[in-house]
Parts: C-alpha cells; sequence; structure tokens
C-alpha cells in the first residue's frame, strides 16, 4: 500500500548424522573442490572416486551409479551432483534431506541473481548485500525493485514498470507467498490487457497535450495476456486451490487500488478479457489430458 499512495502523491492531477563416518586419508581430489564446499561434500566427492562406502568405507568393485545399499554395514548409499562443484558424489540417506535443502537454496540465489540481472540491478545488488548482510537478498531485491518501479512510473514508462511487478511477483512465489504473488500477478495481467508502453518518457504529469498525442497505456496497439504470465497464474491457482470466484475477487481489489485516470480499460471489463482466456486454456487443456 505504501508504494501505491507514493504513487498517488506523484500523480495527483492523474491518478484516483556425521558420527557413522570413518574418517579416511588425507588426498586431493582429482577435480579441483572450491574451497568453500562443506568438509562432509569433499569427503562424498573422494568417496564416489574412490568406490567406498561413506559411512563404514567399504570398498565397492564399481562405480556407484544409483540407489543401492552398502554390503558391510547396510546403509543405503545414494549418488547425488554438487549443485555448485558439478561433481558426483556418495551421501548417506541420512544426508540427503539437508542436501536437498542446501541446493534449493543455492539455485533459488542464482535464480535471483538472474533476475536482477535481467532489471540491470546486478551492481545495486551485490552492493546492497555488501552493505546490509543481515538483510536476506529478496529483501534487497525487493526495495532495489521498489525504486525502480517509482522511477519507472514518475517517466511515464509502464511498459518497464510491468517488468518490474513480473519479478517481483516471481521473487514472491519463490518465497513460497503464493497469494501475494497471484496478487502481483494479476496487477502485471491488468497492465497487459491496458497496452502499457514506454512511449512516453517525457514528465507527463504536466504535459496533457504530450499525453493525449502518446498516452502510455494503449489497449488496441498493445494489449495483450501473456502465455507465460497466465501459465504463472494458473500455478498459483493451483497452489492456493482458487477458483474463478476467489481469482476475480482478488483481481478487481487490486486492479482498483492500481489504476490511474491513464488506463481505459476498468477492472471489470478487463476481468471478463482474463477469465475467457484462463477458461478456454483451461478446456485446451482439458481436452488434451483426455486424448492422452
Amino acid at each position: 500500500m505504501r508504494f501505491i499512495k507514493t504513487l498517488r502523491g506523484l500523480f495527483a492531477p492523474l491518478f484516483k548424522d556425521k558420527s557413522q563416518i570413518v574418517e579416511q586419508p588425507e588426498r586431493q581430489p582429482k577435480k579441483t573442490i572450491e574451497p568453500k564446499l562443506a568438509e562432509e561434500y569433499k569427503r562424498a566427492i573422494l568417496c564416489y572416486e574412490d568406490k567406498i562406502c561413506p559411512s563404514c568405507s567399504h570398498q565397492f568393485e564399481k562405480t556407484v551409479t544409483r540407489k543401492r545399499s552398502c554390503p558391510t554395514c547396510k546403509e543405503t548409499i545414494m549418488v547425488r551432483t554438487h549443485y555448485e562443484a558439478k561433481q558426483k558424489m556418495l551421501l548417506m540417506e541420512a544426508q540427503i534431506e539437508a542436501y536437498v535443502k542446501e541446493s534449493g537454496k543455492y539455485y533459488a540465489e542464482r535464480h535471483l541473481e538472474r533476475l536482477m540481472t535481467n532489471e540491470g540491478l546486478t551492481k545495486a545488488f551485490e552492493k546492497g548485500k555488501k552493505e546490509r548482510p543481515t538483510y536476506s537478498p529478496y529483501d534487497i531485491a525487493w526495495g532495489l525493485l521498489n525504486q525502480a518501479g517509482i522511477d519507472y512510473a514518475t517517466k511515464m514508462q509502464w511498459g518497464l514498470f510491468r517488468n518490474t511487478r513480473l519479478t517481483m511477483a516471481e521473487i514472491l512465489n519463490a518465497e513460497g507467498k503464493w497469494k501475494q504473488g497471484l496478487t502481483m500477478l494479476l496487477e502485471v495481467c491488468y497492465y497487459d490487457l491496458n497496452g502499457a508502453s514506454n512511449v512516453a518518457t517525457f514528465n507527463s504529469a504536466v504535459d496533457k497535450e504530450l499525453l493525449r498525442k502518446y498516452p502510455p497505456f494503449r489497449p488496441k496497439d498493445h494489449g495483450f495476456l501473456a502465455p507465460g504470465v497466465l501459465s504463472m497464474v494458473e500455478r498459483n491457482m493451483e497452489q492456493l486451490e482458487y477458483g474463478y470466484e476467489q481469482v476475480k475477487n482478488l483481481f478487481l481489489e487490486n486492479s482498483a487500488q492500481v489504476r490511474n485516470s491513464l488506463m481505459p480499460i476498468a477492472p471489470e471489463k478487463a476481468w471478463n478479457q482474463l477469465e475467457k482466456e484462463l477458461s478456454e486454456r483451461d478446456s485446451a487443456n482439458k481436452q488434451s489430458s483426455n486424448k492422452v
């Protein structure tokens, strides 16, 4: 809400277990391992290369390539590829849960970095992480995107503003905040249906004649619903177990808050278009499933 209020202020005239592990002789693995890797993973890579059980050091005759039980200690051994070193390793079943969490966090952070790169905010993001080490990367990214959005809106670059909102929706989804993510995705759909563009880069807030000639929202020319965004909406609906009526209420409530006087399509009309598209996609998906 603070963000919306900021925009309204800008455009007032326009808006309305490790004990079992046997120590191994010190040696270097065949491939280079990053020094920051945890010792248990360095050892797990060596276990794979030397064909030994990570629990009791039983020597396997062949390289372990899939899940199996150690004939000596009966420990279940699993093969995984380290998310960062990209090297195979042998883990005990008890280690898998922690590894999955670590790898998930790693890939989520890489995804966030890619999002920041796409927004041209890589340097600011890295600087923010160094200056605010106690902040989560998501919070730092959120603040940068908020500021970028304000800057775009000030310049009437609503197409770029729309892109920042889509990136923010992806961040919310990555954090498991499915309802907030859905709300943001629906907002993106509303901008898309209104044909948000970047045509006007001047200070349109004080030049109504230029606004009339070069409107930043042109649904006839630029109005559309992106299939990728619709797929994300459907995923969030599935996560939340939402039907169309719940999505409609969310869409209308949020659209009424973000709409400004430059957006020609009212929330109700926009919802009719969005619901029709979602229904058609749902029908097509069901027909495809029935054929299979």
